[in-house]
């Protein structure tokens, strides 16, 4: 879309009087173009609604091409993008990992995040846990912790900070929600689903004596480290499948012929996260983000990994 000079005006700025003024604070040019001005606009208006859960295009501002020149912009360098990181270095300094994210739901807000970990990364963490896998626990709702039937995978903890890697993959989970206290994160859970291995709709908030152990779950990450399957998906039951909203994900949600009979269900592929909030922007618990872990299947195996966020730190 080609904007002529002519449409360029020193930018402005809204003082906390509501008197909008030209200042040295924001000196770039800026062009303002009507809404749907052109079909083209208008696709790229309907592009940035339906990344945001399909919100009502006309609740947009009708955009701003902003424009600085010589010293109104400064140079940024972005680190290459690559599959894998020289493990190596971590211990001097964490990797400026890139990965693209996409809004699946608003309320609750389920966030997708393709590439978060690394091949190397997750065959680090899966080298890890190995030799650590043990029964997967429940937590009852009186406070016992038991072996049960409505989890049959196994599970390997591993401790916090255990290795410079580790230390970096727990701070970019940390990073992805605004820089939380990485302390705020509990030590993160490697498990393995094998055959009919599952495990049952349930939620992960409301955990008992959570006041005592850093607070309530805020959010939850479930990132696929291996998936040597044809099943195995993330089910989130109580949120339908939406074709008007949920068909362009196709790609990463299971679209098949019984699609209405089930609720929104993740495909496992390895490196990428299913991320989410357990708690409203009211800090209530949220019922819609009950879920399940499906079975791989025969011959199958899914190894993925559990991280939590705590609303303080969760101490060790």
């Amino acid at each position: 879309m080609y904007i002529r000079e002519k449409e360029f005006k020193p930018s402005l700025i809204l003082e906390p009087d509501g008197t909008v003024t030209i200042s040295k604070n924001r000196t770039s040019s800026t062009a303002f173009l009507k809404r749907h001005q052109t079909p083209i606009l208008q696709c790229i208006e309907r592009r940035f609604a339906q990344f945001q859960g399909d919100v009502d295009v006309d609740s947009i501002e009708p955009v701003q091409v902003v424009k600085y020149t010589n010293d109104q912009e400064k140079d940024v360098k972005v680190e290459q993008v690559n599959d894998n990181y020289d493990l190596s270095q971590y211990k001097h300094k964490c990797p400026h990992h890139r990965y693209s994210t996409r809004i699946i739901t608003r309320r609750p807000l389920i966030i997708y995040i393709e590439k978060f970990l690394t091949q190397n990364e997750r065959q680090h963490l899966i080298e890890l846990a190995e030799k650590e896998f043990k029964p997967s626990l429940i937590l009852e709702p009186d406070g016992t912790i038991t072996i049960s039937k409505n989890r049959t995978s196994s599970t390997a903890f591993l401790k916090r900070h255990q290795t410079p890697i580790l230390q970096c993959i727990e701070r970019r989970f940390a990073q992805f929600q605004g820089d939380v206290d990485v302390d705020s994160i509990e030590p993160v859970q490697v498990v393995k689903y094998t055959n009919d291995q599952e495990v049952v709709a349930h939620y992960d908030w409301l955990m008992p004596n959570a006041s005592e152990l850093g607070g309530e779950r805020v959010t939850t990450y479930f990132t696929y480290l291996q998936a040597n399957c044809s099943m195995g998906e993330t089910e989130f039951i109580e949120i339908p499948f939406n074709r008007s909203l949920h068909e362009r994900f196709c790609d990463i949600l299971i679209c098949d012929e019984n699609v209405t009979e089930h609720g929104l269900r993740f495909r496992p592929i390895a490196g990428n996260t299913v991320f989410w909030y357990n708690m409203d922007e009211y800090g209530q618990v949220d019922y819609w983000t009950v879920h399940a872990g499906r079975p791989p299947g025969e011959n199958g195996t899914k190894i993925g990994l559990n991280v939590w966020t705590r609303l303080e730190k969760f101490p060790v």
